[in-house]
Protein backbone atom coordinates (compact mmCIF):
# COMPACT_ATOMS: atom_id res chain seq x y z
CA UNK A 1 0.00 0.00 0.00
CA UNK A 2 1.59 3.54 -1.52
CA UNK A 3 1.29 5.93 1.59
CA UNK A 4 2.74 9.48 1.98
CA UNK A 5 3.38 11.93 5.00
CA UNK A 6 4.46 15.51 3.89
CA UNK A 7 7.12 13.85 1.47
CA UNK A 8 9.22 17.04 -0.44
CA UNK A 9 6.54 16.20 -3.60
CA UNK A 10 3.27 16.63 -1.89
CA UNK A 11 4.55 19.62 -0.32
CA UNK A 12 5.87 20.98 -3.71
CA UNK A 13 2.48 20.05 -5.80
CA UNK A 14 0.58 21.44 -3.23
CA UNK A 15 2.25 24.64 -2.55
CA UNK A 16 2.07 25.05 -6.48
CA UNK A 17 -1.44 24.62 -6.89
CA UNK A 18 -2.10 27.03 -4.06
CA UNK A 19 -3.03 24.67 -0.91
CA UNK A 20 -1.99 25.64 2.39
CA UNK A 21 -1.33 22.63 4.17
CA UNK A 22 -1.15 24.41 7.20
CA UNK A 23 -4.54 23.68 6.99
CA UNK A 24 -3.48 20.37 8.09
CA UNK A 25 -2.26 21.13 11.33
CA UNK A 26 -5.83 23.08 12.04
CA UNK A 27 -7.81 21.96 14.81
CA UNK A 28 -10.67 20.86 11.97
CA UNK A 29 -8.03 18.98 10.56
CA UNK A 30 -7.95 16.88 13.80
CA UNK A 31 -11.32 16.03 13.81
CA UNK A 32 -11.76 12.72 13.96
CA UNK A 33 -13.29 10.95 11.43
CA UNK A 34 -12.47 6.99 12.11
CA UNK A 35 -12.13 5.24 15.51
CA UNK A 36 -12.22 1.36 16.89
CA UNK A 37 -10.67 0.49 20.09
CA UNK A 38 -8.05 3.06 20.90
CA UNK A 39 -7.67 4.21 17.52
CA UNK A 40 -8.20 6.93 15.61
CA UNK A 41 -7.87 8.14 12.29
CA UNK A 42 -8.33 12.50 11.77
CA UNK A 43 -9.30 14.42 8.97
CA UNK A 44 -5.92 15.83 8.63
CA UNK A 45 -4.47 12.49 7.60
CA UNK A 46 -7.35 11.61 4.86
CA UNK A 47 -6.24 15.05 3.41
CA UNK A 48 -2.57 13.56 3.62
CA UNK A 49 -3.68 10.58 1.27
CA UNK A 50 -6.32 12.68 -0.90
CA UNK A 51 -3.14 14.96 -1.39
CA UNK A 52 -1.17 12.39 -2.65
CA UNK A 53 -3.64 10.65 -4.97
CA UNK A 54 -4.77 14.03 -6.71
CA UNK A 55 -1.77 16.78 -6.73
CA UNK A 56 1.09 13.78 -7.20
CA UNK A 57 -0.59 10.94 -9.02
CA UNK A 58 -2.41 12.95 -11.10
CA UNK A 59 -5.59 11.00 -10.80
CA UNK A 60 -8.07 14.15 -10.35
CA UNK A 61 -8.85 13.98 -14.46
CA UNK A 62 -12.65 14.68 -14.71
CA UNK A 63 -13.11 14.74 -10.62
CA UNK A 64 -16.86 15.17 -10.09
CA UNK A 65 -18.35 15.61 -6.32
CA UNK A 66 -19.27 12.32 -6.66
CA UNK A 67 -16.38 10.42 -7.22
CA UNK A 68 -14.56 13.11 -5.24
CA UNK A 69 -15.93 11.88 -1.81
CA UNK A 70 -15.83 8.12 -3.47
CA UNK A 71 -12.31 8.74 -3.32
CA UNK A 72 -12.34 10.08 0.18
CA UNK A 73 -14.27 6.99 1.46
CA UNK A 74 -11.88 4.81 -0.35
CA UNK A 75 -9.14 6.38 1.45
CA UNK A 76 -10.40 6.11 4.47
CA UNK A 77 -11.17 2.76 4.12
CA UNK A 78 -7.25 2.26 3.31
CA UNK A 79 -6.29 3.95 6.63
CA UNK A 80 -8.42 1.52 8.58
CA UNK A 81 -7.11 -1.31 6.66
CA UNK A 82 -3.60 0.34 7.04
CA UNK A 83 -3.83 0.66 10.64
CA UNK A 84 -5.56 -2.49 11.25
CA UNK A 85 -2.47 -4.41 9.71
CA UNK A 86 0.23 -2.34 12.50
CA UNK A 87 -2.11 -3.46 15.21
CA UNK A 88 -2.31 -6.90 13.99
CA UNK A 89 1.65 -6.64 13.75
CA UNK A 90 2.11 -5.19 17.43
CA UNK A 91 -0.28 -8.51 18.65
CA UNK A 92 2.44 -10.86 17.00
CA UNK A 93 5.32 -8.90 17.96
CA UNK A 94 6.37 -8.27 14.46
CA UNK A 95 6.36 -4.41 15.71
CA UNK A 96 10.45 -4.75 16.68
CA UNK A 97 12.88 -3.16 14.00
CA UNK A 98 16.12 -4.51 13.44
CA UNK A 99 19.61 -1.94 14.02
CA UNK A 100 20.07 -2.49 9.59
CA UNK A 101 16.52 -0.92 10.05
CA UNK A 102 16.64 1.76 12.22
CA UNK A 103 20.10 2.97 10.24
CA UNK A 104 18.10 2.72 6.72
CA UNK A 105 14.97 4.91 8.41
CA UNK A 106 17.61 7.38 9.70
CA UNK A 107 18.94 7.65 6.08
CA UNK A 108 15.59 7.80 4.49
CA UNK A 109 14.65 10.61 7.08
CA UNK A 110 18.37 12.60 6.55
CA UNK A 111 17.64 12.38 2.68
CA UNK A 112 14.33 14.09 2.83
CA UNK A 113 14.86 16.58 5.36
CA UNK A 114 17.63 17.95 3.31
CA UNK A 115 15.47 17.72 0.36
CA UNK A 116 12.58 19.46 1.78
CA UNK A 117 15.33 22.67 3.04
CA UNK A 118 16.53 23.03 -0.34
CA UNK A 119 13.11 23.23 -1.79
CA UNK A 120 12.08 25.69 0.70
CA UNK A 121 15.40 27.58 0.12
CA UNK A 122 14.87 28.10 -3.65
CA UNK A 123 11.44 28.99 -3.41
CA UNK A 124 11.77 31.09 -0.42
CA UNK A 125 14.68 32.82 -2.18
CA UNK A 126 12.90 33.42 -5.42
CA UNK A 127 9.36 35.09 -3.56
CA UNK A 128 11.31 36.58 -1.40
CA UNK A 129 14.43 38.36 -3.04
CA UNK A 130 17.21 38.95 -1.50
CA UNK A 131 17.61 37.42 2.12
CA UNK A 132 20.27 37.22 4.86
CA UNK A 133 21.10 33.33 5.80
CA UNK A 134 19.78 34.11 9.13
CA UNK A 135 16.59 35.08 7.64
CA UNK A 136 16.27 32.33 5.13
CA UNK A 137 17.19 29.98 8.04
CA UNK A 138 14.51 31.30 10.01
CA UNK A 139 11.69 31.47 7.03
CA UNK A 140 12.54 27.82 6.08
CA UNK A 141 12.79 25.82 9.34
CA UNK A 142 9.27 27.59 10.47
CA UNK A 143 7.83 26.74 6.85
CA UNK A 144 8.99 23.18 7.42
CA UNK A 145 7.39 23.06 10.93
CA UNK A 146 3.91 24.76 9.63
CA UNK A 147 3.82 21.59 6.65
CA UNK A 148 4.31 19.28 9.67
CA UNK A 149 8.18 18.59 7.43
CA UNK A 150 9.49 16.87 10.89
CA UNK A 151 12.68 14.32 11.68
CA UNK A 152 9.59 12.87 14.09
CA UNK A 153 6.98 13.02 11.62
CA UNK A 154 9.21 11.05 9.37
CA UNK A 155 10.79 8.92 11.45
CA UNK A 156 7.18 8.02 12.53
CA UNK A 157 5.98 7.17 8.82
CA UNK A 158 9.07 4.91 8.01
CA UNK A 159 8.58 3.22 11.09
CA UNK A 160 5.19 2.35 10.08
CA UNK A 161 6.18 1.45 6.79
CA UNK A 162 8.53 -0.99 8.00
CA UNK A 163 6.09 -2.41 10.54
CA UNK A 164 3.68 -2.61 7.90
CA UNK A 165 5.76 -4.93 5.43
CA UNK A 166 6.57 -6.90 8.26
CA UNK A 167 2.88 -8.16 8.68
CA UNK A 168 2.74 -8.66 5.19
CA UNK A 169 5.50 -10.69 4.86
CA UNK A 170 4.42 -12.71 7.11
CA UNK A 171 1.29 -13.89 5.89
CA UNK A 172 2.09 -13.67 2.05
CA UNK A 173 5.97 -14.73 1.69
CA UNK A 174 4.50 -18.51 1.22
CA UNK A 175 2.74 -17.60 -1.55
CA UNK A 176 4.05 -19.04 -5.32
CA UNK A 177 1.93 -19.01 -9.11
CA UNK A 178 1.56 -22.20 -10.46
CA UNK A 179 2.26 -22.57 -14.56
CA UNK A 180 -1.49 -22.46 -15.01
CA UNK A 181 -2.05 -19.26 -12.50
CA UNK A 182 0.83 -17.56 -14.62
CA UNK A 183 -0.34 -18.78 -18.37
CA UNK A 184 -4.22 -17.43 -16.93
CA UNK A 185 -2.56 -14.45 -15.82
CA UNK A 186 -0.45 -13.43 -18.87
CA UNK A 187 -3.50 -13.79 -20.59
CA UNK A 188 -5.89 -12.11 -19.03
CA UNK A 189 -2.82 -8.97 -19.01
CA UNK A 190 -2.50 -9.34 -22.43
CA UNK A 191 -6.43 -8.50 -22.72
CA UNK A 192 -6.37 -5.98 -20.42
CA UNK A 193 -3.45 -4.36 -22.77
CA UNK A 194 -5.29 -4.94 -26.13
CA UNK A 195 -8.40 -3.22 -24.00
CA UNK A 196 -6.30 -0.20 -23.02
CA UNK A 197 -4.22 0.16 -26.20
CA UNK A 198 -7.64 0.39 -28.37
CA UNK A 199 -9.61 2.55 -26.27
CA UNK A 200 -5.75 5.00 -25.82
CA UNK A 201 -3.35 4.10 -28.39
CA UNK A 202 -1.09 6.97 -27.15
CA UNK A 203 -0.80 4.43 -24.01
CA UNK A 204 1.39 2.03 -25.78
CA UNK A 205 4.27 5.06 -26.75
CA UNK A 206 3.94 5.89 -22.84
CA UNK A 207 4.96 2.42 -21.85
CA UNK A 208 7.31 1.79 -24.35
CA UNK A 209 9.09 4.81 -23.28
CA UNK A 210 9.07 3.91 -19.65
CA UNK A 211 10.09 0.41 -20.83
CA UNK A 212 6.83 -1.00 -19.36
CA UNK A 213 6.49 -4.76 -19.99
CA UNK A 214 4.32 -5.15 -23.26
CA UNK A 215 1.95 -7.76 -22.80
CA UNK A 216 0.08 -7.02 -26.18
CA UNK A 217 1.15 -5.45 -29.18
CA UNK A 218 -1.28 -3.23 -31.44
CA UNK A 219 -1.50 -2.98 -35.21
CA UNK A 220 1.23 -1.25 -37.28
CA UNK A 221 4.16 -1.61 -35.41
CA UNK A 222 7.80 -1.44 -36.64
CA UNK A 223 11.14 -1.76 -34.85
CA UNK A 224 13.21 0.67 -36.14
CA UNK A 225 16.98 1.72 -35.79
CA UNK A 226 17.93 4.93 -36.49
CA UNK A 227 21.07 7.22 -37.02
CA UNK A 228 21.03 10.64 -35.74
CA UNK A 229 23.11 13.26 -37.30
CA UNK A 230 21.71 16.00 -34.81
CA UNK A 231 21.62 20.07 -35.39
CA UNK A 232 24.50 21.75 -33.78
CA UNK A 233 23.62 22.79 -29.85
CA UNK A 234 23.10 26.45 -30.74
CA UNK A 235 20.94 26.19 -34.01
CA UNK A 236 18.76 23.39 -32.48
CA UNK A 237 18.29 26.45 -29.61
CA UNK A 238 17.13 29.01 -31.94
CA UNK A 239 14.74 27.03 -33.97
CA UNK A 240 12.91 25.55 -30.39
CA UNK A 241 12.81 29.18 -29.17
CA UNK A 242 11.29 29.99 -32.76
CA UNK A 243 8.47 27.41 -33.03
CA UNK A 244 7.71 27.64 -28.94
CA UNK A 245 7.03 31.92 -29.65
CA UNK A 246 4.95 30.59 -32.40
CA UNK A 247 6.66 32.18 -34.51
CA UNK A 248 6.52 29.21 -37.67
CA UNK A 249 7.66 30.86 -40.54
CA UNK A 250 10.97 31.64 -38.24
CA UNK A 251 11.49 28.12 -37.62
CA UNK A 252 10.52 26.96 -40.74
CA UNK A 253 13.60 29.13 -41.94
CA UNK A 254 15.84 28.18 -39.21
CA UNK A 255 15.53 24.95 -39.35
CA UNK A 256 15.83 24.76 -43.56
CA UNK A 257 19.50 27.02 -42.49
CA UNK A 258 20.48 24.99 -39.24
CA UNK A 259 19.87 21.18 -41.85
CA UNK A 260 22.30 22.72 -44.57
CA UNK A 261 24.53 23.37 -41.99
CA UNK A 262 25.22 19.33 -41.13
CA UNK A 263 24.09 18.31 -44.53
CA UNK A 264 27.84 17.57 -45.77
CA UNK A 265 28.19 15.91 -42.28
CA UNK A 266 24.69 14.13 -42.54
CA UNK A 267 25.90 12.61 -46.30
CA UNK A 268 29.22 11.22 -45.05
CA UNK A 269 27.20 9.10 -42.57
CA UNK A 270 25.15 8.13 -45.55
CA UNK A 271 28.19 7.05 -47.66
CA UNK A 272 29.63 4.95 -45.39
CA UNK A 273 26.29 3.20 -44.58
CA UNK A 274 25.31 2.62 -48.43
CA UNK A 275 29.04 1.43 -48.54
CA UNK A 276 28.72 -1.62 -46.17
CA UNK A 277 25.35 -1.63 -45.12
CA UNK A 278 25.79 -4.71 -42.57
CA UNK A 279 28.15 -2.24 -40.46
CA UNK A 280 24.96 -0.16 -39.67
CA UNK A 281 25.12 -1.28 -36.01
CA UNK A 282 29.07 -0.35 -35.48
CA UNK A 283 28.52 3.23 -37.38
CA UNK A 284 25.41 4.01 -35.29
CA UNK A 285 27.27 3.07 -32.13
CA UNK A 286 29.96 5.47 -33.24
CA UNK A 287 28.39 8.43 -34.66
CA UNK A 288 24.73 8.81 -33.78
CA UNK A 289 23.65 11.92 -32.08
CA UNK A 290 21.08 10.12 -30.38
CA UNK A 291 21.09 10.57 -26.92
CA UNK A 292 18.99 7.22 -25.93
CA UNK A 293 20.92 5.31 -28.09
CA UNK A 294 22.63 3.13 -25.44
CA UNK A 295 19.22 2.48 -23.91
CA UNK A 296 17.64 1.27 -27.03
CA UNK A 297 20.07 -1.34 -28.36
CA UNK A 298 17.08 -3.18 -30.30
CA UNK A 299 16.06 0.38 -31.44
CA UNK A 300 12.41 1.76 -30.99
CA UNK A 301 8.64 0.33 -31.58
CA UNK A 302 7.06 2.75 -33.32
CA UNK A 303 3.71 3.04 -34.00
CA UNK A 304 1.88 4.35 -37.46
CA UNK A 305 -0.03 7.17 -35.85
CA UNK A 306 2.70 7.42 -32.98
CA UNK A 307 2.74 11.30 -31.66
CA UNK A 308 6.19 11.15 -30.43
CA UNK A 309 7.58 10.90 -33.30
CA UNK A 310 7.65 13.35 -36.51
CA UNK A 311 5.08 12.71 -39.46
CA UNK A 312 8.37 12.85 -41.42
CA UNK A 313 10.26 10.27 -39.35
CA UNK A 314 7.18 8.23 -38.88
CA UNK A 315 6.37 8.92 -42.92
CA UNK A 316 10.00 7.11 -43.83
CA UNK A 317 9.47 4.63 -41.20
CA UNK A 318 6.32 2.93 -42.72
CA UNK A 319 7.68 3.48 -46.36
CA UNK A 320 10.13 0.34 -45.53
CA UNK A 321 8.88 -2.83 -46.59
CA UNK A 322 11.80 -5.51 -45.86
CA UNK A 323 13.37 -5.96 -42.71
CA UNK A 324 16.95 -4.61 -43.05
CA UNK A 325 16.04 -2.41 -45.69
CA UNK A 326 17.45 1.88 -45.57
CA UNK A 327 16.02 5.23 -45.85
CA UNK A 328 17.16 7.31 -47.42
CA UNK A 329 18.26 11.20 -45.44
CA UNK A 330 15.31 12.05 -43.61
CA UNK A 331 15.13 15.49 -42.32
CA UNK A 332 13.02 16.66 -39.32
CA UNK A 333 13.40 19.30 -36.14
CA UNK A 334 16.35 17.25 -34.86
CA UNK A 335 18.73 16.83 -37.77
CA UNK A 336 18.94 13.97 -40.58
CA UNK A 337 17.91 10.09 -39.51
CA UNK A 338 19.16 7.05 -41.81
CA UNK A 339 16.39 4.80 -40.80
CA UNK A 340 16.96 0.74 -41.16
CA UNK A 341 13.92 -1.43 -40.50
CA UNK A 342 14.34 -4.07 -37.95
CA UNK A 343 10.91 -5.53 -37.55
CA UNK A 344 7.65 -5.16 -39.00
CA UNK A 345 6.12 -6.57 -35.21
CA UNK A 346 3.16 -8.95 -35.93
CA UNK A 347 -0.32 -7.50 -33.82
CA UNK A 348 -0.85 -9.55 -30.66
CA UNK A 349 -0.22 -11.23 -27.23
CA UNK A 350 3.95 -10.92 -26.78
CA UNK A 351 5.37 -14.59 -26.36
CA UNK A 352 4.61 -16.06 -22.68
CA UNK A 353 8.18 -16.85 -22.62
CA UNK A 354 9.17 -13.12 -23.62
CA UNK A 355 7.15 -12.18 -20.46
CA UNK A 356 7.02 -14.67 -18.35
CA UNK A 357 9.56 -13.20 -15.77
CA UNK A 358 7.67 -9.71 -15.63
CA UNK A 359 4.79 -11.77 -15.20
CA UNK A 360 5.21 -13.42 -12.75
CA UNK A 361 6.37 -10.67 -10.45
CA UNK A 362 3.33 -8.65 -11.05
CA UNK A 363 0.94 -11.32 -10.45
CA UNK A 364 2.78 -12.39 -7.50
CA UNK A 365 2.40 -9.14 -6.04
CA UNK A 366 -1.52 -8.89 -6.88
CA UNK A 367 -2.04 -12.62 -5.15
CA UNK A 368 -0.50 -11.34 -2.31
CA UNK A 369 -2.06 -8.15 -1.93
CA UNK A 370 -5.35 -9.95 -2.46
CA UNK A 371 -4.55 -12.44 0.12
CA UNK A 372 -3.42 -10.09 2.48
CA UNK A 373 -6.42 -7.79 2.09
CA UNK A 374 -8.59 -11.09 3.14
CA UNK A 375 -6.42 -11.35 6.23
CA UNK A 376 -7.47 -7.80 6.98
CA UNK A 377 -10.85 -8.15 7.07
CA UNK A 378 -10.94 -11.35 8.89
CA UNK A 379 -9.13 -9.28 11.46
CA UNK A 380 -11.46 -6.55 11.41
CA UNK A 381 -14.31 -8.91 11.68
CA UNK A 382 -16.08 -8.74 15.21
CA UNK A 383 -14.16 -4.76 15.61
CA UNK A 384 -16.84 -1.93 15.77
CA UNK A 385 -15.43 0.76 13.53
CA UNK A 386 -17.05 4.04 13.35
CA UNK A 387 -16.44 6.32 10.60
CA UNK A 388 -17.71 9.95 10.26
CA UNK A 389 -18.48 10.83 6.77
CA UNK A 390 -20.54 14.10 7.87
CA UNK A 391 -17.36 14.90 9.92
CA UNK A 392 -15.67 15.27 6.14
CA UNK A 393 -17.60 15.28 3.25
CA UNK A 394 -17.53 19.14 3.30
CA UNK A 395 -14.33 19.78 4.41
CA UNK A 396 -13.12 17.36 1.47
CA UNK A 397 -15.54 19.09 -0.85
CA UNK A 398 -14.37 22.50 0.00
CA UNK A 399 -9.96 21.63 -0.05
CA UNK A 400 -10.59 20.29 -3.13
CA UNK A 401 -13.28 22.84 -4.44
CA UNK A 402 -10.38 24.06 -7.16
CA UNK A 403 -10.34 20.77 -8.99
CA UNK A 404 -14.54 20.15 -8.93
CA UNK A 405 -14.31 23.68 -10.95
Amino acid sequence: MKRTIFRLFCIAVALLCGLSLAACRSSAADTVVAEWKGTKITLGQLFDELDYQFYFSGTEEGLTEQTLLEAAAAQLNTLIAYYTALEKAEELGLDGLSGEEQAAILEEVSADLENGRQYYTETLCEQNGALSDAQLEALVEAAMQEAGYSEQALCAHYTEAAIYEHIFSYCTDALTLSTDELQAGVSNLAEQARETYATDPDRYDYDQLLDATIYYTPAHVRRIKHILIALTEEDAEAVSAAYAAENTEEGDALLAEALEHIRGEAEEVYARVQLDPGKFDEILQELTDDPEAADNPDGYFVRESSAMYSPAFLKAAFALQTEGELSGLIATSSGYHILRLEEIVPEGPTDLEDVADAAYETLLQQKKEAAFQENIRAWQEGISIRTYPSRYKAAVKERYAELLS
